[in-house]
């Protein structure tokens, strides 16, 4: 099964009928099919379980261009413009409007679901807000942390991921990540901070206790020790021209967009080629806008207008 908010940000999966071409050097990643989808301003499910013929089973028409957007237990929240709407994930439905719209200070740039069934974490360039969503009672701010979430250039892809009652957030005024205690009783509060070497942070994936970081010079891997103040020491990075800005990861390598190229990338430090090069990749028809893998062997690539299915071989599944 597939969700589609939008061409411009996306985060899970859905396909193409615009071709990329793929590399001689990249053999074992294989173009497996997709859909063409234009520009959106619905919400939409597939079922790509054939990546050839991918087929729409729901939608939901929101009439503005829809963002970032996070699946949340029964619920996906989608942001547009300054406003997070919750929907339901079955059946795509808004039933009740003024329960399940809410607006922030300044546009949404990155969401996340919460630790709890209707909590969502909605990062704007002010900051991190906790919201509560309620089935009868209009949604309502539980607190909001100051973090300079503000890009340059705009180009960005995840800002802000969760790990049980932690939530890592991309903050430019270090630049870096800024891990932030994010349960609904307590008032929220830095716990660890990491300042990146290598600029400011464009996308970030986190797998275990390995956060993967696409920065302004390349891919950089931080290790994110146990307890309840983890310590975030990089591992390593590798340089990369142009500047990538979408990555997302399995545990074992990583899968990263720098233009119209997509790049594997070894992340596994016990690995001997632990960000030595780019191993193998792909190149699409147009910039790549958004990359998610599934649990099992493919990634989702997001380019104008279409989504593109990879198979990834000896990549994927890890």
């Amino acid at each position: 099964m597939a969700i589609l908010t939008t061409p411009q940000r996306i985060s899970v999966t859905v396909a193409l009928a615009i071709a990329g071409s793929i590399s001689p050097a990249a053999a074992a990643i294989k173009h497996t099919g997709g859909a063409t989808i234009g520009e959106l301003d619905s919400v939409r499910v597939y079922d790509a379980s054939d990546p050839d013929r991918p087929i729409l089973t729901k939608q939901l028409d929101v009439n503005a261009t829809s963002g970032p957007f996070a699946l949340a237990h029964d619920a996906l929240f989608v942001a547009s413009g300054k406003e997070v709407r919750r929907v339901d994930r079955q059946n795509l439905s808004q039933s009740q409007p003024e329960f399940s719209t809410w607006s922030a200070p300044a546009p949404i740039l990155s969401l996340t679901d919460g630790t709890e069934r209707g909590l969502v974490l909605a990062l704007d360039s002010r900051g991190l807000t906790l919201v509560r969503f309620s089935d009868e009672s209009t949604p309502v701010e539980v607190w909001s942390y100051a973090v300079n979430a503000a890009v340059a250039d705009q180009n960005h892809g995840r800002l802000v991921v969760r790990d049980g009652n932690r939530a890592f957030v991309a903050d430019a005024s270090l630049p870096g990540v800024r891990v932030v205690s994010i349960e609904p009783d307590q008032a929220p509060k830095t716990i660890a901070t990491y300042v990146s070497p290598d600029g400011v942070i464009h996308d970030l994936a986190l797998w275990g206790r390995r956060l993967t970081l696409a920065t302004d010079s390349g891919l950089a891997v931080v290790n994110v020790s146990a307890g309840d103040e983890p310590k975030l020491t990089r591992r390593g990075a590798l340089d990369m021209d142009p500047t990538p800005t979408r990555v997302d990861v399995n545990s074992r390598y990583a899968f990263v967009a720098n233009g119209r190229s997509l790049s594997v990338v070894d992340i596994d430090p016990n690995s001997p080629g632990f960000l030595s090069c780019r191993m193998d990749g792909w190149d699409a028809s147009t910039d790549i806008l958004s990359v998610r893998l599934d649990k099992a062997n493919r990634a989702y690539v997001l380019v104008h207008g279409a989504y593109e299915i990879l198979d990834l071989g000896p990549y994927g599944g890890k």
